[in-house]
């Protein structure tokens, strides 16, 4: 394989790249989040070097000459001085005029001229700045820094905070009571330690900044800028990082990055499989396996990945040997690893369009339903918030998996046409499709609405979000990148935009942890550099880019102690539920995008407002209507108007209804009134004892 780098290209004046330092550098303060790194860092242990003293007889019984260390006769390791080292010129026998001895005609000796005081000050200052002395103007001791943080060298930051907490303690000089002055000097010693402590603290917990490409004008392009001239604004590290990797007979690639960005797998469509450390750009493994291979992925750590190819779906390790063959996974077009949940998902390209869930550190089958949609388009991704899995169709339609359920949790119309690709940002609220319609679409995923949509020059084939929120579309052999926010707002330029040299791209993708986007096309691979792209901040407890073996593997044992069941897959996982099915209106089971019944409190309240309104809203109609003049006839168009706009329904159904009510209550009445004096005629007419046959 050979790499072919960019030409050199001076610096634009456009605009100015600021880049984070590398994390390979051995002196990175990102190491310090590394499990183990205690050993290593002066911070966190001694000095391996011994401090030694100077001895006239070296430290043993023999020997009368000066001696540095010990090594004399029965002399043992010399010991540590508890004496401060003097600066030299300042010891007893330093005069003006040379010589040792006390000075002559017992005067004491010409104090020194002012210039050489002052040449003598600065270079005391120069040592303290340099070896971290914390010795005042005078020479005389600082209260100390107590810990191991003592010996640990300053940065820019706890040199700062000492400095600030040392002209906050300058009122010490006033003072002319000793012990006051020593107890506060001790205190104020404290507070500066505490100061340079918490610097110290802070430059480990977020040691860098993530990069950017800001525009030095409103006139200004970013996405004129080409790739070259990225590289030569960048750090010399970082433009190493931009390449392309010429491959022209056994493409077009797919490609994925490992966890930690550290490697990158590709798959060819005429059975080419490559591992490549591509900071580096040393090849890891290589093979044939002489059939197409559609997609490829890593597992949970770099050390093996899995390739569906023409029939089934294999996985390999690092060396390239064939671990296992996976016949649930028939024609597999896409596939997708869950690394809490320890499953490897695929979409099948049979009739019904199968989607499985296997675990691969078990080897059961987990799931295996049928969307019943068709064939798959290849368009296969997963929330990182939820783990649940969207999967694209040729009829335009996006459905949202579990494998706890048969039938799809979410399915929505999204395109016109085939969906053509998937993406779900780090967050889990937004989802990014493209279709065979040239758009590319943001949604909510919360409320399953759109919020904007992106034309693109040409059908995308595939997009991806970065881990701070950047997006990057490609389409034929061009790759757009659009800024950070794009997805919650609607950006009005790409922050990007670059030409392949090898050809049409089948898949991108960003690179975890470095500025870094990589296109898999149908000559080979290409990078480009994305100012910003990347998260500068790894968490070593989750993955960590500069973890030895002995890390990795302890790393993988606990993964496994902490992997999730499949049934923890839901909509929603922080919402206790989520489990049932929803249209593209609503989710089921409390999950994202269900409807919740209100309290029927609320709904009472609500209903009584709805009222009121309706009421006043129709008493300023009456209102409006009695101001008119009414003398201009029934048939005026005015009258007409006046009629529409009056709800006639709520105006007269309630008076109609009491009207009913009265004449029913009038109509009981007259039958009461019948029925008594029916009764009293009776009485009067007929005899008591035939009374009980007119019952």
């Amino acid at each position: 394989m050979a790499v072919a780098r960019e030409d050199d290209r001076p610096q634009p004046r456009c605009v100015s790249v600021r880049r984070r330092s590398s994390r390979a550098t051995p002196n990175t303060r990102v190491e310090l989040s590394i499990p183990g790194a205690a050993d290593a860092h002066p911070i966190l242990s001694p000095p391996t070097t011994p401090h030694h003293r100077t001895s006239k007889d070296g430290g043993g019984s023999g020997g009368g000459k000066k001696r540095i260390g010990g090594g004399g006769k029965g002399g043992g390791p010399p010991r540590p001085s508890k004496k401060r080292p003097r600066p030299p010129g300042s010891g007893p026998k330093a005069a003006a005029g040379g010589g040792g001895g006390k000075p002559r005609h017992g005067r004491r000796p010409p104090h020194p001229p002012k210039q050489q005081q002052q040449q003598q000050k600065q270079q005391q200052q120069q040592r303290q700045r340099q070896d971290g002395s914390d010795d005042d103007e005078d020479g005389n001791p600082r209260a100390p820094l107590e810990g191991p943080d003592a010996r640990a060298p300053m940065s820019d930051a706890a040199r700062q905070a000492l400095e600030r907490a040392r002209s906050d303690a300058a009122y010490l000089q006033t003072l002319t009571d000793k012990k006051l002055r020593g107890k506060l000097r001790h205190v104020e010693g404290v507070y500066a330690g505490g100061a340079v402590t918490a610097a110290r603290v802070g430059e480990w917990l977020l040691p860098q900044d993530g990069g950017a490409l800001e525009p030095e004008g409103d006139l200004e392009r970013t996405w004129r800028l080409q790739q070259r001239d990225l590289a030569a604004s960048a750090p010399e590290g970082a433009a190493k990082k931009a390449f392309d990797l010429s491959l022209p007979d056994l493409g077009p690639y797919a490609c994925a990055f490992s966890r930690a960005g550290r490697h990158v797998v590709l798959g060819g469509a005429r059975g080419h499989l490559a591992i490549v450390e591509w900071q580096k750009c040393h090849l890891t493994c290589e093979l044939q396996v002489r059939e197409p291979v559609r997609d490829v992925c890593f597992l949970h750590s770099e050390q093996y990945f899995a390739a569906a190819q023409a029939k089934r779906a294999y996985i390999y390790d690092k060396r390239g040997v064939e671990l296992h063959r996976l016949d649930a996974h028939a024609e597999p077009r896409a596939l997708q690893f869950l690394p809490f949940h320890f499953l490897l998902a695929s979409a099948g390209g049979d009739s019904q369009g199968s989607l499985v869930y296997q675990d691969v550190s078990t080897g059961a089958l987990v799931a295996q339903h049928k969307t019943r949609l068709g064939p798959s388009t290849g368009v296969l991704a997963q929330n990182p918030h939820n783990a649940v899995l969207v999967a694209g169709h040729t009829n335009g339609c996006v459905t949202m998996w579990s494998p706890n359920q048969t039938v799809p949790l979410v399915k929505m119309l999204v395109h016109r046409g085939p969906v053509r690709a998937a993406a779900v940002d780090p967050t889990g609220r937004y989802l990014v499709t493209a279709g065979a319609d040239r758009r590319v679409k943001v949604w909510d995923v919360r409320t399953f609405t759109p919020l904007h949509t992106y034309l693109a020059d040409a059908a995308p084939t595939s997009v991806d979000v970065s881990q701070r929120g950047l997006l990057a579309v490609a389409m034929g052999a061009k790759v757009q990148v659009w800024p950070r926010g794009c997805l919650e707002r609607k950006a009005g330029a790409p922050l990007l935009s670059h030409r392949l040299p090898t050809g049409a791209a089948r898949s991108v993708r960003f690179c975890p942890y470095e500025d870094v986007a990589a296109a898999g096309a149908a000559g080979g691979l290409s990078t480009m550099l994305v100012p910003g792209a990347g998260e500068p901040n790894f968490d070593s407890w989750v993955v960590n880019p500069l973890a030895t073996l002995k890390e990795r593997r302890a790393a993988e044992v606990a993964q496994l102690l902490d992997k999730l069941q499949p049934g923890t897959i839901v909509l929603e996982p922080d919402g206790g539920g989520g489990g049932g099915s929803a249209g593209a209106g609503g989710g089921g089971g409390g999950g994202v995008g269900a409807l919740r019944r209100e309290p029927a409190a609320v709904a009472a309240q609500r209903s009584a407002e709805a009222a009121e309104a309706n009421a006043a809203r129709l008493r300023e109609s009456r209102a409006k209507g009695d101001a008119r003049k009414r003398m201009k006839g029934k048939n005026k168009p005015t009258r007409r108007q006046h009629r529409k706009q009056t709800n006639v329904v709520e105006d007269r159904k309630p008076a109609a209804g009491q009207a009913a009510r009265r004449e029913a209550e009038r109509k009981a009445e007259r039958a009461r009134a019948a029925a008594e004096e029916r009764g009293a005629a009776l009485e009067r007419e007929v005899p008591a004892t035939l009374h009980r046959f007119y019952k």
